[in-house]
């Protein structure tokens, strides 16, 4: 029975790590977006000022926070379902 707990404890200490580096990834493939971003709103603020070119800014920032929030929460589920 011993035996069968140690390895149990393995199996489940790879999973673990093998997601904490997926939990590495997507924070810092976030903070990435994030960043590019902000560089992109920075340029933006300093270019001309152009109407339309604030809309689409403002539509592709609309846009990465839907993928964020609908990306996450699929995980989630996935993970819930799962575990």
């Amino acid at each position: 029975m011993k035996e069968y707990l140690l390895s149990l404890n393995n199996e489940i200490g790879i999973y673990f790590t093998i997601l904490k580096i997926f939990l590495y990834f997507c924070i810092g493939s976030f903070f990435l977006i994030i960043l590019n971003s902000i560089i992109k709103l920075f340029n933006f603020l300093f270019s001309k000022f152009s109407k339309e070119l604030l809309i689409n800014r403002l539509n592709f920032i609309f846009k990465i926070l839907a993928f964020m929030i609908i990306s996450t929460s699929i995980g989630w589920i996935i993970i819930y379902i799962i575990f």
